[in-house]
């Protein structure tokens, strides 16, 4: 009985040391994901929506000027984070705390100008292109929910 249960502290003790080792590990990594290419999103849409020429290029202009306008926030929010990244060895927490709500902040207005461009395509859709766009939204939020491995 003891020598099992000194087994069983053993192994929760390395499993806890390798995901502690683990999450260590993931702090140092860069976590940016590239821009997503309007292009290759319409191309995706135009593929499940039946999307004709005009809503194409009506839907790839939208992506691009997001896109453009979002550029230079996500590019603050890779400094804003870097800068906090390089606090680990000497945290100021006023400092710290100011970086965080600039991120919330940039994080609002990109938050919006997605909802906002969102329901601008949704415009551009007859009846049945909404009803298959609001079915890629279910299936999306599905997918989300669904746990991912991240090694």
């Amino acid at each position: 009985m003891k020598r099992s249960l000194n087994r069983v502290l053993l192994g929760t003790v390395a499993a806890g040391c390798a995901t502690l080792l683990l999450a260590v590990g993931s702090w140092s990594m860069d976590h940016r994901v590239a821009a997503p290419d309007p292009q290759q999103a319409t191309a995706y849409m135009s593929a499940h929506l039946s999307l004709d020429e005009s809503q194409e290029a009506s839907i790839e202009e939208l992506l691009r000027n997001a896109m453009s306008e979002s550029a230079e926030d996500r590019a603050r929010i890779g400094s804003l984070r870097d800068a906090l990244r390089e606090q680990r060895g000497a945290f100021d927490e006023q400092q710290a705390r100011a970086f965080a709500e600039e991120i919330g902040e940039i994080m609002a207005r990109m938050v919006y100008r997605r909802a906002s461009t969102q329901a601008e395509i949704y415009e551009l859709l007859d009846a049945d292109q909404r009803a298959a766009m609001d079915s890629l939204g279910e299936l999306r939020a599905q997918q989300r929910q669904r746990p991912r491995s991240r090694f």
